[in-house]
């Protein structure tokens, strides 16, 4: 089998949505076969120290269908063509994409219909699209999955789905015969798939005007549970599957080796809807379209339909319904929200196209392609995990915790994703904490921190399991996310409203039980075993977290801001002069082990002066000393890492040598892992192996750190 090879394409121009050619997908990180031209930057040569500095040769998984924590269907085989997409625990989601070119079928995505595998040439992956090029019998194919991100775009940010557009042209003078096809199996419906689905082929149309048929289907009826999930996956809402009605479509649901069949034969579907089966029992049902282009020549043809899931009912905030976003105007008809993805298509994609090319460019300005390649494999995985909705007028945005508990916002995740958030848009990151902190201020648990998070998905309450778990680490999280955006988006109305309940918390982190080295029991975000006494990991984050009180504070020109400035810098003071161990900050404070002091970014991230350039330089040059294969561990107790606060590390002294040296083994284990799994954040660095199932989840934001500090704050 050929072997990927990722490289870092020339920066420039943007290719126009349709664009067939291979020399239109610029401005990315793609993947070309063996024998192309990319093939000397992963030749054998480049072996030894520099092998830092490579962009990977692959990546473990690539992301189709990723909108929100539902539409979160990644591809994890080698080749498109190699297995179905999948939900990101890994269970399947049907979805068949093929060409037909004379008569001869080829398969482009998926295992399904008949056909061999279209010969792929590239793999474009930028931060919101992920396009695959192919070219077989004549013709060049291109088939991309765009997430309509548009970070300051409400109406776009709200669409509860993805493009997926298909484009064609003869490359060799002839005219061909060529139909597209795609399908989508009802496991995308619902969770249970013991359960009875129901659906029906609906007509639209966009308020431009422009006609639309429609796959709708839901739970049937009477068997829908709002607000249940089985297997990460809703048993509730409505999945939808549109196409814009052109010359040459064609439609057609029932078993999928009838519909399959029928293609292959023809190259059109019936137009029958088979309403006779529904249950499990009876099999899946295939949803499909096709397109018939019988006069296919050099200027080519492009199709786009939109895959989504919508549910009006987005989360419950203490028994309220917050309403998905893509209601608004539309009373919960999905098929609206559709038509606006269909007319908004061609303006928000030259905008995001845009988009990739500066966010790319940024990103190898500051730390050149192995940072821009983090960035990117990154993105869609940050923003996937995010729903926005309203409880009546008030936005708000909740976010699941992936593959690790699948709790709502909790404080620690929050953290860790914020730089993306800083970076593209802080009134996300606004509209998060403002979930939060409503709910610890009308729902107080009668203690001197916040909750851990929020409870279980897709239910925000009280949780009973994690209320008293963290303590310092939430308060913490809480105190440094608020500063955060009200430093970033220079708005003083969150801080304001919730001013009493946020001092309450930074007075807890100066209290006696507290500050250095906290006196209860307590769990941090790095005692992946259990409780370390005597870590030294609160006392630099208590320190960071009351100055970052204080800096908010100062914008709200309270005069009480000088405590606690001078406290953070007694709490700094007396946290190094304890926790020095020699050349480096100890794990415990009785000067045994080492760890890395990845907190010590958020002094950097917000401008909080407490820590001295020698102290970062003297911890950076100490964890270079501990490095393994694929990175430093997070402290001596263990053989693994965690990608997001090495990220960190790797970042504090902004020199491009430390991070290299820190961040590249990163881009070394997405390359050479052999698990299926989208940027894994905890691993092994000897082995790459994950120790628990952390991947998927949005604490990747992280690796936003640097282009974070690099707007006005």
């Amino acid at each position: 089998m050929k072997r990927l090879v990722l490289v870092l394409l020339a920066l420039g121009g943007c290719s126009s949505p349709g664009d067939p050619s291979p020399e239109g997908l610029d401005a990315s990180v793609g993947v070309a076969l063996d024998g192309g031209p990319e093939e000397e930057d992963a030749s054998e040569e480049d072996a030894g120290p520099v092998v830092v500095m490579r962009l990977p040769q692959r990546v473990p998984a690539l992301p189709l269908v990723v909108r929100d924590p539902t539409l979160n269907v990644w591809s994890f085989s080698p080749l498109p063509t190699d297995d179905w997409p999948r939900l990101w625990t890994g269970a399947t989601r049907p979805l068949g994409i093929a060409a037909r070119i004379d008569a001869q079928p080829y398969r482009l995505l998926g295992l399904a219909p008949d056909g061999a595998p279209m010969q792929l040439t590239t793999i474009d992956l930028r931060p919101t699209r992920t396009s695959y090029t192919y070219s077989d019998g004549g013709v060049v194919i291109v088939l991309s999955f765009v997430t309509p991100i548009v970070p300051k775009d409400d109406e776009a940010m709200a669409l509860p789905g993805v493009w997926m557009e298909l484009s064609a042209a003869s490359i060799d003078g002839n005219v061909h015969d060529l139909s597209f096809y795609v399908d989508a199996d009802s496991s995308w419906v619902r969770g249970d798939t013991t359960q009875s689905r129901a659906w029906k082929l609906a007509d639209g149309t966009t308020p431009k005007g422009v006609a639309f048929k429609r796959w709708v289907a839901t739970p049937a009826e009477g068997t829908d549970l709002v607000y249940t999930e089985v297997g990460e996956y809703p048993e509730w809402g409505e999945f939808s599957l549109a196409a814009p009605v052109a010359s040459g479509l064609s439609w057609q649901a029932g078993p999928p080796d009838d519909v399959h069949a029928q293609w292959l034969i023809s190259g059109e579907l019936t137009g029958d809807v088979d309403l006779n089966f529904h249950s499990y029992d009876d099999g899946p049902a295939a949803f499909a379209f096709a397109y018939h282009e019988p006069a296919l020549d050099s200027v080519g043809t492009a199709r786009r339909l939109f895959l989504a899931h919508g549910r009006a009912q987005a989360v419950q905030v203490d028994g309220a319904d917050c309403i998905a976003d893509w209601t608004a105007g539309s009373t919960g008809d999905l098929g609206a929200a559709v038509g606006r993805a269909f007319d908004g298509a061609d303006g928000w994609r030259t905008t995001i196209e845009a988009h990739d090319t500066q966010l790319i460019n940024e990103a190898a300005a500051l730390f050149g392609p192995t940072y821009a390649t983090l960035t990117t494999v990154a993105y869609r995985q940050t923003w996937g995990a995010n729903q926005p909705c309203h409880v009546g007028k008030e936005p708000m945005v909740f976010q699941k915790e992936l593959s690790s508990g699948g709790f709502a916002n909790t404080l620690e995740v929050l953290f860790s994703s914020s730089p993306l958030f800083l970076y593209e848009n802080p009134a996300t990151l606004g509209r998060l904490l403002k979930a939060s902190l409503e709910h610890e201020d009308k729902h107080p648990v009668g203690k001197a921190f916040p909750r851990h998070d929020l409870g279980p998905w897709p239910l925000v309450q009280d949780d009973p399991v994690f209320a008293v778990d963290t303590p310092v680490e939430s308060t913490t999280d809480a105190l440094i996310l608020v500063a955060a955006y009200t430093l970033y988006s220079g708005d003083l109305k969150l801080a304001t409203a919730y001013k009493k309940l946020l001092g309450g918390w930074a007075d807890y982190l100066r209290s006696d039980d507290v500050r250095i080295e906290p006196k209860l029991g307590q769990i941090s975000a790095d005692d992946f075993e259990g409780e370390l006494p005597g870590t030294t990991i609160f006392g630099l984050k208590v320190a960071n977290a009351v100055e970052a009180w204080a800096k908010t504070l100062d914008k709200l020109k309270d005069n009480q801001a000088a405590v606690y400035h001078a406290d953070a810098k007694k709490l700094f003071s007396d946290w190094v002069g304890k926790a020095g161990a020699g050349n480096h900050l100890a794990l415990t404070y009785d000067g045994m082990g080492w760890s890395i002091k990845y907190n010590l970014f958020v002094d950097r991230l917000l401008g909080l002066g407490l820590a001295s350039d020698s102290l970062i330089q003297q911890e950076v040059a100490y964890y270079r000393m501990q490095l393994g294969p694929y990175g430093a561990p997070l402290d001596s107790r263990f053989g693994f890492t965690k990608a997001d606060w090495l990220s960190w590390a790797a970042m504090l002294t902004g020199d491009q040598s430390d991070f290299d040296a820190l961040a590249g083994p990163i881009a070394l284990m997405l390359e050479q892992t052999a698990e299926a799994a989208a940027f894994p954040d905890l691993f092994d660095i000897y082995t790459m192996q994950l120790p628990w199932a952390f991947s998927s989840r949005p604490v990747v934001g992280a690796v936003f750190g640097r282009l974070a500090m690099s707007k006005p704050h």
